[in-house]
């Protein structure tokens, strides 16, 4: 997975798992980690607590749960996110939406350590 931040500078990170459904989720979730941790340059080091599909208020929601700590400074962070293409993906597994709700769950923390 690749991360475009605003300045146009890209960060990339992986994950191998398993091809079901949760193990897609689980493995959008960790590769969208990753790239957030390169991006800021090992001031942040991100730990995947738990990812899932729900439905709830007739929408697919995929909720993450994310726990950060920094050199002086420790986080719980909670993500979610829901579109019609994740509606769609729900089902299968969707990456993007795994990927989608580890960036609401991090994007207040990770403004401090990208330059």
């Amino acid at each position: 997975m690749t991360l475009k931040w605003s300045d146009g500078a890209q960060y990339s990170g992986e994950a191998e798992g398993t091809e079901t459904q949760q193990g897609r989720l689980r493995l959008g979730a960790l590769a969208c980690l990753r790239a957030a941790e390169a991006a800021t340059g090992g001031g942040l080091v991100l730990e995947l607590r738990g990812v899932k599909s729900v439905r709830a208020f007739d929408a697919s929601v995929v909720i993450v749960s994310v726990r950060g700590r920094s050199a002086d400074e420790r986080y719980e962070l909670l993500g979610s996110a829901t579109s019609p293409d994740i509606e769609a993906e729900a089902a299968r597994g969707s990456v993007r939406g795994a990927a989608l709700a580890i960036l609401d769950a991090t994007n207040r923390v990770l403004g401090k350590f990208v330059d």
